[in-house]
């Protein structure tokens, strides 16, 4: 009987060290998660943080783009007021002269 008892507390003992070993094991692996966590969280606030940047980076090239576009298309427009205003007064110019010739040259330079 005092046989059998001793080898249960052995078992005991070695069970109870068993059980020290793994909770520390599971206290060093809690730790472990605890600091991955951690470094999870700074990594996806540095990349929010540079993708919110790149974002911003990126709207105000649309909008510089969209802004020199639009006063290109500006600038062309008034260029072709002025190339059509040019065009119409030539183009009287071009008849009132046609019609100070004698109508003998008119009917020359309509052939």
């Amino acid at each position: 009987m005092e046989n059998q008892l001793e080898h249960l507390y052995n078992c005991v003992n070695t069970l109870v060290a068993k059980f020290n070993t793994l909770n520390a094991d599971n206290a060093s692996l809690n730790q472990r998660i605890t600091a991955l966590e951690q470094e999870k969280r700074q990594l996806i606030e540095q990349y929010n943080a540079q993708l919110s940047s790149k974002e911003q980076l990126h709207t105000e090239h649309v909008n510089t783009l969209q802004n020199l576009s639009d006063k290109q298309i500006n600038d062309l427009k008034v260029e072709n007021t002025v190339l059509r205003a040019t065009l119409i007064d030539t183009s009287d110019a071009i008849k009132t002269l046609m019609s100070r010739l004698p109508k003998v040259v008119q009917e020359e330079i309509e052939q």
